[in-house]
């Protein structure tokens, strides 16, 4: 099976949605018979990128500035140079995997929408998630390459709910992210008490994401600022991530007198991240907008309790978890876990339970199996209809059900 993944983003460039693909990818490596070549924007200079090994990527130079943000003639001339290449004559995939539908999502409408195709939806190339991307023209071109697809996938229920209010009778797969380590259980003679914090560090608080509007990490800082005395000088929160709102947060931390309290680490490599998750005791993710989160899923597979902003849509992860509307709320919800650990220890617990059976193997699984579907229910169309690049309305395909 020869797959051509489009992406707009891998890393170094982006957050989650490039992140989460490098991970399936290497999952896919191992699997037999799968050809994989992927798409996507060349980083700026000076950045460079490790590219998965037996895996073809092609990189369009789109005159990309900044990594953490997009401008709308970078996506243009990204969309413009991945459109020219599909008028070549390369060897034809035998599916396409769109991996996150703006912009070359786009490319459907056009000739490379003579093949089969899989829409994942990721997060921002939903029309509601993103401001940027949610008026009249955004809808309707999402709607009509969704209807081109021959599947659509998103990676949390919350987000095909969103998606649904733009295309009410789309038939969306939920197929979640998964968790690349997973630290063993430990069991219950190694399980301690805790019914007091560490007197020998700070109670850490850990916010990993891209430094944008959407992600609202200053609701973690004015939360903490809001925390009585006593536990607000024994927290430290480590924030990790590079953005354009990153001055707009410090400034923040000076105002409200927190330079004791709250930490920037930047960029971390994700070979160092464990050492953050397993030195920390709570993870926040206050972002206005989230499909399935791989920063959340981590910090719950370390035993961190967790509290996020917006709900997943999966009830068992919802459950182990603790939502919040505001500073404030995060700020009684922190308290009343500082004011009983032995909680707060039994919540991480949970959470670790429910993200171990989250794995990208399983994710990679799915969409594999997804794929050939797609491939073969393609196949057993008419020839007449396989032509293209458009599909005749009786004859397209339903994409397939959960």
């Amino acid at each position: 099976m020869k797959v051509l993944i489009l992406e707009y983003e891998l890393p170094p460039i982006g957050g989650g949605t490039g992140q989460a693909l490098l991970r399936l990818v290497e999952e896919w490596k191992r699997f037999p018979e799968t050809e994989i070549e992927v798409w996507t924007a060349r980083p700026p200079k000076g950045f460079s990128r490790d590219l998965p090994e037996g895996v073809i990527v092609r990189e369009f130079r789109c005159l990309k500035k900044r990594i953490h943000f997009w401008r709308g003639i970078e996506q243009f001339i990204l969309l413009w140079r991945c459109w020219r290449e599909t008028l070549g004559d390369s060897p034809p995939p035998d599916v396409v995997l769109v991996w996150g539908g703006w912009p070359l999502g786009l490319l459907l409408l056009g000739r490379i929408g003579r093949f089969p195709s899989v829409v994942a939806l990721r997060g921002s190339d939903v029309p509601g998630f993103n401001a940027r991307t949610s008026g009249g023209i955004w809808r309707m071109l999402a709607g009509k390459v969704w209807e081109r697809a021959s599947a659509v996938t998103a990676n949390s229920p919350a987000l095909a709910a969103l998606a649904m209010r733009t295309a009410p009778d789309l038939q969306i797969e939920i197929i979640p992210n998964g968790v690349n380590f997973h630290p063993p259980l430990p069991s219950e003679e190694e399980t301690p008490e805790r019914e007091n914090w560490p007197t020998d560090r700070p109670i850490r608080i850990l916010s990993v994401n891209r430094l944008i509007r959407r992600k609202r990490v200053e609701m973690l800082i004015q939360a903490v600022a809001q925390l009585p005395r006593e536990w607000r000088d024994r927290v430290e929160v480590r924030i990790i991530g590079e953005g354009p709102e990153e001055h707009r947060l410090r400034v923040a931390v000076r105002e409200l007198a927190l330079q004791n309290q709250v930490e920037f680490l930047g960029e971390v490599p994700s070979s160092e991240m464990s050492n953050h998750y397993q030195g920390s005791d709570f993870f926040v993710l206050a972002s206005s907008a989230e499909g399935l989160s791989n920063a959340l899923l981590e910090a719950m597979a370390f035993g961190l309790p967790c509290f996020h902003a917006t709900p997943t849509g999966f009830e068992e992860i919802d459950d182990v978890t603790v939502q919040f509307r505001s500073a404030q709320s995060l700020s009684k919800k922190l308290l009343h876990h500082l004011e009983h650990s032995r909680r707060a220890f039994l919540r991480g617990q949970a959470c670790r339970e429910v993200a171990q059976k989250q794995t990208w193997r399983r994710a990679a699984e799915r969409y594999d199996a997804l794929l050939r579907q797609v491939i073969s229910r393609f196949n057993s169309l008419p020839l007449l209809d396989q032509v293209g690049p458009w599909l005749k309305p009786e004859t397209r395909f339903q994409p397939l059900t959960q």
